[in-house]
């Protein structure tokens, strides 16, 4: 139980409602041109704890009619993040907010860029207001997101596919369900040819699914199987957490999701419990390669072991 403590307590550290407080000198921060396309930028912060690195992986669109933001940071970070992204815009404000995920750390700062900077428009799936007015928890992390402020929700929920022009650039908007949680979009950049993924793939490590929220692993790699076959070779994939990669890194992720899912359901028809498949030595090849990141292997583990154990999981 001790070893499951530190598990649960290294997550907890990313809970809003913990004694985790970041300051802009706990922080690195870099940005650089994603594209070809002028103006797109991968603007990346690094958040350092004992245990782990977090990491936010955020696109900035800077264009002479906009200024287009894609996700922002946890509590607390906005005269930080701000900065950096004001230099990139030349001082302009951010006019759309895009938020791949309503969870904390996606949104966290929403209600600071709509009362400083103004922006007027913010952007999520149809039903991510209504996670945003409740309070949320993920148990097998420990963390719990409260209520957010009506400065903070979206002013536009849209369904199914939506495109924006900006720039010479044309965004195509997605709405995802039931994968990492029950409301998250996937953004596209077409002449870029950047797909931001937000937590429906995270690079190079193992993903939440919000199981109370919505998320399902079968509704995950269902829309891998929709990036997938919106994107080729050339495609810069930018998760929300993790490495960017291509087309290549989502394949290795979904097939990762996929032969967990094998092995945990075989596991449960064996009659092993939660805890026997947390630790079980079969997952040692996938914990070397996909269990360096802040998500421990047993604790993803369990996501999925709860997942297919209510029956959601299904037989795909």
């Amino acid at each position: 139980m001790k070893f499951l403590k530190s598990l649960f307590g290294c997550v907890l550290l990313l809970g809003v409602m913990t004694t985790f407080t970041p300051t802009a000198s706990a922080q690195s921060i870099t940005s650089v041109p994603i594209s070809s396309s002028d103006g797109v930028y991968l603007v990346k912060t690094v958040m350092p704890t004992p245990d782990f690195e977090f990491t936010m992986n955020n696109l900035l669109l800077v264009h002479p009619d906009s200024v287009i933001l894609v996700d922002n940071l946890p509590p607390g970070l906005y005269p930080f993040f701000a900065f950096e992204i004001h230099t990139l815009s030349a001082g302009e404000p951010v006019d759309i907010l895009i938020n791949t995920s309503w969870h904390f750390d996606h949104v966290g700062l929403n209600a600071e860029f709509n009362v400083f900077d103004g922006t007027s428009t913010i952007i999520a799936h149809s039903r991510a207001g209504d996670y945003m007015n409740e309070l949320n928890c993920i148990e097998e992390i420990g963390i719990c997101m409260p209520p957010l402020p009506e400065e903070a929700q979206p002013t536009e929920g849209i369904r199914g596919v939506v495109k924006l022009l900006s720039g010479g650039e044309t965004i195509t908007l997605k709405t995802i369900e039931n994968s990492h949680s029950g409301a998250d979009l996937v953004i596209y950049l077409e002449e870029a040819n950047v797909v931001h993924t937000g937590d429906i793939y995270f690079g190079g490590m193992y993903p939440i699914i919000d199981l109370a929220g919505g998320g399902t692993v079968n509704g995950m790699l269902h829309a891998l199987n929709q990036v997938l076959a919106s994107i080729d070779e050339d495609t810069i994939v930018v998760p929300s957490h993790g490495v960017v990669g291509n087309r290549q890194s989502v394949v290795e992720f979904s097939d990762m999701l996929r032969n967990t899912r094998k092995l945990v359901r075989k596991l449960i028809a064996e009659g092993l419990t939660e805890m026997q498949v947390m630790f079980h030595p079969s997952f040692a090849a996938l914990d070397a390669q996909w269990g360096s990141g802040f998500i421990p292997g047993p604790v993803f583990r369990l996501i999925v072991y709860r997942d297919l154990a209510s029956h959601r999981g299904g037989q795909m």
